[in-house]
């Protein structure tokens, strides 16, 4: 490889690690207990990183090769508003949960690695305060749907 190569290489190897060394460090924070309530009051408990800063909310769960059953990452917005989430260098499939102000469910949708610059955008179906991402599968397993609302102590 020619000097010239290297120094267009560099900058993208650097800023790969560096996300990938930034995904690590969320995932080493304490998680903290949500619980997601069905129709009938039934609750389900979530272990869930919290990212309620612009950069915990760019890295997300970016570069992870396995999430828990029971574990997840709440993404915590200022104000309600139709929320956009993508997949970027995500490397496992996820099911996302929009919430609104009042906490209350208002889409379920799964999501699909990607690790192209121009992956799609997955979007809530009305405005939304909260986005809970969870392992593929999770919603369908605990019947996650219409009437569901989200609890949790800010």
């Amino acid at each position: 490889m020619n000097f010239r190569a290297l120094i267009l290489v560099l900058p993208i190897i650097f800023t790969a690690c560096q996300d990938a060394n930034t995904a690590q460090e969320i995932g080493s924070e304490l998680p903290q207990k949500i619980q997601l309530i069905s129709p009938v009051g039934q609750p389900i408990e979530v272990n869930v990183e919290i990212a309620d800063t612009p950069e915990k909310q760019r890295i997300g769960l970016m570069h992870r090769t396995s999430l828990d059953a029971d574990k997840g990452m709440l993404f915590i917005f200022g104000r309600s508003f139709p929320l956009s989430l993508w997949m970027k260098n995500t490397l496992i499939p996820l099911d996302i949960m929009f919430f609104d102000a009042d906490m209350q469910l208002v889409s379920v949708k799964t999501m699909y690695p990607c690790t192209i610059d121009t992956c799609p955008y997955t979007r809530s179906d009305g405005p939304a305060k909260y986005a809970l991402e969870v392992a593929e599968g999770f919603a369908a397993h605990h019947g996650v749907g219409p009437g569901w609302m989200l609890s949790y102590d800010e």
